[in-house]
């Protein structure tokens, strides 16, 4: 398990019954850790003209910031926990102490993924998340091919104690810009 390190900002917060509810109906969501923040972006869409949202729908994604048209979102703020391995020496690091990491992940369609629902029917509220990303969990055959083996689970904790860890996503990519995570700018 990854070692949790909140930034600034970055503390997670309690979970609300609207969190809940954004993490269940969500059209898209999207894990984030950048400049010391770690959150989840759900985001609920209205495709077709005109863009309407019901009443519970502005209640649960009440941010109207458009990143695509006819976009509403709910930002979840989280705890992190940012680890990797080095090379085939398997040596570890963990945290972001030069503030420079930056992760990324997306679950496309939350609402067909097992795993993402799985998660958000477990979560109550009062519970905290945490993302735990590990970079670099590579074997022989992924350093052979030069790639580069990224993952994100989400950790609930109620109360005291972590409950339940999922992994939400893996990426096996090269060293690039879509990489999933990117200490180095």
């Amino acid at each position: 398990m990854a070692e949790t390190q909140p930034g600034a900002g970055a503390e997670a917060v309690a979970l609300t019954a609207m969190d809940r509810r954004a993490m269940l109906t969500a059209e898209q969501v999207c894990l984030h850790y950048y400049e010391g923040r770690s959150w989840l972006a759900c985001s609920l869409r209205r495709r077709e003209a005109p863009q309407v949202f019901s009443r519970q729908d502005q209640l649960v994604f009440p941010d109207t910031r458009e990143v695509m048209p006819g976009e509403r979102n709910r930002d979840i703020g989280c705890s992190v926990g940012l680890s990797g391995y080095v090379g085939e020496s398997g040596a570890m690091w963990h945290g972001d102490p030069d503030g420079r990491a930056q992760c990324f992940a997306m679950v496309v369609a939350p609402r067909l993924s097992r795993v993402w629902q799985t998660v958000a029917t477990l979560v109550k509220p009062g519970d905290r998340l945490t993302l735990a990303w590990t970079a670099d969990n590579n074997n022989a055959v992924i350093r052979e091919a030069g790639l580069h083996a990224d993952s994100v689970s989400v950790l609930v904790s109620r109360g005291a104690r972590t409950r339940y860890e999922f992994v939400v996503c893996n990426q096996i990519t090269p060293d690039n810009s879509a990489r999933m995570i990117r200490r180095h700018g």
